[in-house]
């Protein structure tokens, strides 16, 4: 399972961002999946659960979002979704055309708060 590996990845990348040392802790990891890249969302999201508290020490929520494949035609400029694997463009059945989504894997945002209230009493 290859997502487990992309996972761990993308767990060494947030640790980067927040160290342990940090006072700040992530809450959530918004990640971007397209259609075309051959990973399946629901195994990342099962290695990121299994994996993301041993590295960050708490838990975490992943915002999974998954992005259809689409691509543009070079003839008539249509953009479109690609279905069933068709890459011709429904209004001037060209097959010469571009992807325009669909194939990424990344890390869009991170949720990071505080670990505690900076505060002071009486302040």
């Amino acid at each position: 399972m290859h997502e487990r590996g992309l996972v761990s990845g993308l767990l060494v990348q947030i640790r980067e961002v927040v160290t342990p040392r940090s006072p700040r802790c992530v809450r959530a990891v918004h990640l971007t999946v397209g259609e075309f890249t051959g990973v399946e969302p629901e195994l990342v999201r099962s290695a990121f659960e299994e994996l993301a508290p041993a590295v960050l020490h708490h838990s975490v929520q992943l915002q999974l979002q998954v992005v259809r494949l689409a691509a543009r035609c070079r003839a008539c400029a249509l953009e479109f979704d690609v279905e069933r694997f068709h890459f011709v463009c429904p209004s001037c059945a060209c097959d010469n055309v571009d992807i325009i989504a669909g194939e990424q894997f990344e890390l869009t945002s991170l949720t990071i708060e505080p670990l505690f209230d900076a505060a002071r009493p009486g302040d």
